[in-house]
């Protein structure tokens, strides 16, 4: 195996494998695992920069350190199930949103987007030579990032929904949002309209 997968098995452990008491099969399950990431990064291998200093990628970018540097990633926030792993805490600011791409954690989504919001304004705002760039990342790049990278520009910035959809497909067709956080994002633009 390449020095990649190792890093990516290594990141699998007992704890994120449903454990039926089969070492055998949470040995395949963490080898599994890491090849989908494995293909997700040599199929999909760059952030899309949504923003001069905002990227939005999948795991495939996330577990692929070179990467991560050669882009100039200072801060990470992985939008992902409670037993992801955050691949190098040594070399890059994490933050992690623990939730899934279903319809029932639309009130997590909503729940936690202040706060992430208000983080995500705090490293976008630093200048200069302590210039921070940030990746937002998910299991494929497609749906919980796109929701938050759509939060930031619509809350944030003042782009419509429909505004943020267009530009982030732009730089990544694939980003296809789960309806249940389309409905929260657009609820919580209805409501700050409303109140201004």
């Amino acid at each position: 195996m390449s020095t990649f997968l190792f890093k990516l098995v290594e990141q699998f452990g007992p704890e994120s494998v449903e454990n039926n008491g089969d070492e055998v099969s949470m040995e395949r399950e963490k080898i599994r695992i890491a090849m989908v990431h494995m293909k997700l990064s040599l199929s999909d291998g760059l952030p899309a920069w949504v923003l001069p200093n905002l990227a939005i990628g999948s795991a495939g970018i996330a577990y692929n350190k070179s990467v991560l540097l050669s882009s100039g990633i200072t801060h990470i926030i992985a939008v992902c199930g409670p037993s992801c792993k955050l691949a190098y805490p040594d070399d890059f600011v994490y933050r992690r949103i623990a939730f899934e791409d279903r319809a029932e954690d639309a009130d997590v989504f909503d729940a936690v987007i202040d706060n992430i919001l208000d983080y995500m304004s705090s490293i976008l705002s630093s200048e200069g030579a302590r210039a921070s760039r940030l990746l937002v990342h998910c299991s494929q790049g497609k749906s919980r990032s796109f929701a938050v990278i759509s939060a930031y520009l619509c809350l944030k910035l003042g782009m419509t929904l429909e505004e943020a959809a267009l530009h982030v497909r732009s730089v990544r067709p694939q980003a296809e949002m789960n309806p249940a956080f389309w409905m929260v994002l657009n609820k919580r633009i209805r409501s700050r309209r409303a109140c201004s």
